[in-house]
């Protein structure tokens, strides 16, 4: 097909060029000869190839031949590039679901063996609470009973130590009680000795009142009638200060009855007072030791439950957490599985689609072959029937060509019977000669028809 297409461009450039040569002729007039069109012809056919099928043309075929190719991988390409790019980008979104659903189940398995563990060690600082708060409070109890009668001992022993230092008490205080001598002292020194040499210059009087016996008012009645006496002492003075005293006396008496009555009231009500307190807080007690009892009890219950919910929950989540993993690791190999059978049927399904149309492709090459052969055949008779008003080169050429595409034709035909019957079945050594043998003949003719020798 590229020879005869070389040989119809050779032949159309010797024809444009005899047309203008001619023009040029009509131009200068009749008197040039026609050697310039032959020389113009014959420098044509020094740059034309005189042998359709040389190594100029094989080379320029090898060219063409090269070009068909790489555009029919381009076009592969284009066709099966999107095919393909939709293949790597579903098996690329397949691997990253994949890893995206292991690291899921990985982040779910550890988040919750990692709640488990929080809840457990809050349980176990829980029960390490309560055991701590516990042991307190039976240390507590302990160290109650055994300082309760030293407490006891020691108070008895400091009350009677009090009693009996007492007095001593009070004369070590007069003892300690003189101060320094300084110009305040000594001033105060002066008037005590003035106020002793006359009594009623004094707080307190003759009677040294102090506290709430200056207000009291026979004690008062009494100092200022002791005064007077002392003043003026006449029967009448001496006489009201006896009345004064004798009314001091009974007053003083009866006030001190009375304080002896509400001490020894309040003396009776703080004992009553005290017994209750001592009565509750014994029972308390005897009630705190009974629940302090039962809460060890169910303390020891509860722990013994809990110990035993313990190991027993372990033993559950161990089972669990082994069956979750086998599962998980099951199911990833099931969904391996699944997109290797995927992958492996769209691979299957695309090779056969390919097997296919190759096979559809190879079968109808022959008849291709042959309609484009036949076709070629016409076009080369056209141009030889239009050849022949040319001269003798171009009647050559055309000829040649016509006898190169009755060849290729009748080479196409063998093919495309062979093809038939191989499709037929009846395919075999005889029919295969016989459709050689035809072909032979039928190129001999082609030969014959041209002019040709074998």
């Amino acid at each position: 097909m590229q020879r005869a297409l070389v040989a119809i461009m050779a032949f159309w450039t010797a024809c444009v060029t005899a047309e203008s040569v001619m023009r040029q002729r009509d131009s200068r007039g009749p008197d040039d000869s026609e050697s310039d069109i032959l020389s113009a012809v014959v420098s044509l056919m020094d740059v034309t190839p005189q042998i359709p099928d040389g190594p100029v043309v094989q080379q320029y075929q090898k060219m063409i031949e090269k070009k068909k190719l790489s555009a029919e991988v381009e076009r592969q390409k284009t066709l099966m590039g999107p095919m393909l790019a939709r293949g790597d980008a579903k098996k690329l979104a397949k691997k990253r679901e994949m890893e995206m659903l292991a690291e899921v189940e990985i982040k779910n398995r550890l988040g919750k063996r990692e709640l488990s563990m929080k809840k457990k060690a809050k349980v176990e600082d829980q029960v390490e609470a309560a055991r701590f708060q516990a042991a307190n409070a039976r240390r507590l109890e302990r160290y109650e009973k055994w300082e309760h009668d030293k407490v006891v001992r020691n108070k008895e022993r400091l009350g009677k130590l009090k009693k009996h230092t007492k007095g001593a008490y009070d004369m070590a205080k007069q003892l300690f009680k003189r101060k320094a001598s300084t110009k305040k002292t000594a001033m105060k020194s002066m008037a005590e000795a003035k106020a002793s040499q006359r009594e009623e210059l004094r707080m307190g009087g003759y009677l040294h009142l102090k506290g709430d016996q200056i207000n009291f008012k026979e004690l008062g009645s009494l100092n200022d009638k002791l005064a007077a006496a002392m003043e003026e002492p006449t029967d009448v003075n001496i006489r009201l200060a006896n009345e004064a005293y004798t009314e001091a006396a009974a007053a003083v008496t009866k006030e001190q009855v009375g304080i002896e009555e509400k001490e020894a009231a309040w003396k009776k009500k703080d004992k009553e007072e005290q017994e209750l307190k001592e009565k509750k807080e014994a029972d308390l007690h005897m009630k705190k030791l009974d629940l302090l009892a039962a809460k060890i009890k169910e303390e020891k219950d509860q722990k013994k439950q809990r110990k035993q919910k313990i190991e027993e929950d372990a033993e559950y989540n161990e089972n669990k957490e082994k069956k979750k993993w086998h599962e998980a690791v099951q199911d990833i190999k099931d969904k391996r599985q699944k997109m290797i059978a995927a992958e492996n049927a769209q691979k299957e399904n695309f090779t056969a689609e390919l097997d296919t149309k190759e096979k559809a492709k190879k079968k109808a090459a022959p008849g291709e072959l042959y309609n484009e052969r036949d076709k070629k055949y016409t076009e080369r008779s056209e141009k030889y029937n239009g050849a022949q008003g040319g001269d003798e080169s171009t009647k050559y050429i055309a000829k040649r060509m016509k006898m190169r595409a009755c060849e290729a034709r009748a080479h196409a035909k063998m093919m495309l019977d062979q093809a038939d019957n191989k499709n037929a079945g009846t395919q075999t050594s005889a029919t295969k000669k016989s459709t050689a043998a035809k072909a032979d003949a039928e190129s001999k003719k082609c030969k014959a028809d041209g002019g040709f020798s074998e």
